[in-house]
């Protein structure tokens, strides 16, 4: 059946981000951070810290490539699909990206499109639009599927929110939350008396919260992973629908 291949795809990229969801998921009910009062030998004072022990499971790389592969692949499926629906030859068909329009209209990929189905070539050019200056997000999903051809796309931690609660003697005071960076953050208790210190502490108090993004270097530089891959399904999803309603 047309279209169905590629949403095979999508639909395999959303169960890779459920894969990554649950990794992180699991990450964060993980003994990753130590809080409380901490005592500074080298400066003899006290502070309230939150030191970060461990790192993200090594494999969310894997996770986060396998996911943009998949809905990166299912638009050249699409192409495909479409070309075997009008009887066309498949070989060297692929959906096309371009840094512009000029150079997009240029291009070798596009031109095989125009020649095989000028209708699909019409609206590659006209609504589409995947080249940088037209559609960054959709040109994103294909530069940083190439990145994964070479490198490995590694998430970046942008902070941690850990929530807290002070208690004295024993009773709980107030609670709060502290978003502190990749290694963890202190604050000095300079007012703090050590008899005081003994009285009160800082604990957990409920699930932490991960900022995770991209890394530098890629179309989606500092936005949030997890958020962002659900932006490429939708808008992947939205162009197969299109070719759907437009095409046959």
């Amino acid at each position: 059946m047309i279209f169905y291949d590629p949403m095979l795809r999508v639909q395999r990229a959303k169960h890779h981000i459920n894969d990554l969801v649950y990794a992180i998921n699991s990450f964060v009910e993980t003994d990753f951070y130590k809080v409380g009062i901490q005592f500074d030998s080298k400066v003899r004072s006290y502070f309230f810290g939150i030191e970060i022990t461990d790192t993200l499971p090594n494999d969310l790389p894997t996770i986060i490539g396998d996911a943009v592969y998949n809905i990166r692949s299912s638009l050249d499926i699409l192409i495909c699909d479409v070309a075997r629906a009008n009887g066309k030859e498949i070989s060297d068909l692929y959906f096309p990206f371009e840094r512009d329009r000029k150079n997009f209209i240029c291009s070798a990929k596009y031109r095989l499109i125009q020649k095989t189905l000028p209708n699909v070539a019409r609206l590659l050019l006209d609504t589409v639009k995947p080249y940088k200056t037209g559609n960054f997000r959709l040109w994103g999903i294909n530069k940083l599927s190439n990145i994964d051809k070479h490198q490995l796309l590694m998430p970046v931690i942008e902070s941690y929110i850990i929530p807290f609660k002070y208690t004295e003697n024993g009773k709980e005071i107030s609670t709060g939350k502290w978003e502190v960076g990749p290694m963890g953050s202190r604050m000095h208790l300079t007012d703090t008396t050590i008899t005081e210190i003994k009285n009160f502490n800082y604990e957990r108090n409920g699930k932490p919260i991960i900022k995770i993004v991209f890394d530098k270097g890629t179309p989606f530089e500092s936005k949030p992973v997890i958020e962002t891959l659900d932006e490429m399904i939708e808008l992947v999803s939205g162009i197969i629908n299109l070719f759907e309603n437009s095409i046959l």
